[in-house]
């Protein structure tokens, strides 16, 4: 059995757009559909509640590749901070639940109302 993967591409569209386009197209060439599905907001179409879409894909991925330029100061734009941000704190929230063993002594951080063992 093939456990599929979900990537989230966080992108400024305005920068990356043909580009996260060429290597969605590059990924379906290479990886099967029921190996690896991809999100990028460009798939979000005008209309659709598109902060409701990218929190879904977010709560729901495996994979996060931002797509960032180099530059003095950095270019990246507040949603790629946001996902990545998000993305970040859901592993390590996951993480410390899988390393978590009862009885187990540490500091505890209050995150959303959850404690979450800190290492």
């Amino acid at each position: 059995m093939i456990c599929q993967k979900k990537l989230f591409i966080s992108h400024k569209i305005s920068e990356h757009g043909k580009i996260v386009e060429s290597l969605i197209s590059i990924l379906n060439d290479f990886v099967r559909p029921e190996e690896l599905e991809v999100f990028s907001s460009s798939s979000i179409k005008a209309g659709d509640d598109y902060q409701e879409k990218i929190m879904h894909a977010l709560d729901d991925t495996d994979l996060l590749l931002l797509m960032a330029n180099y530059s003095t100061p950095p270019q990246i734009n507040d949603w790629c901070i946001f996902e990545t941000g998000y993305f970040s704190s859901k592993i390590t929230e996951q993480d410390n639940k899988k390393n978590y063993k009862p009885g187990q002594r540490g500091r505890l951080a209050t995150r959303s109302n959850q404690k979450v063992q800190v290492r």
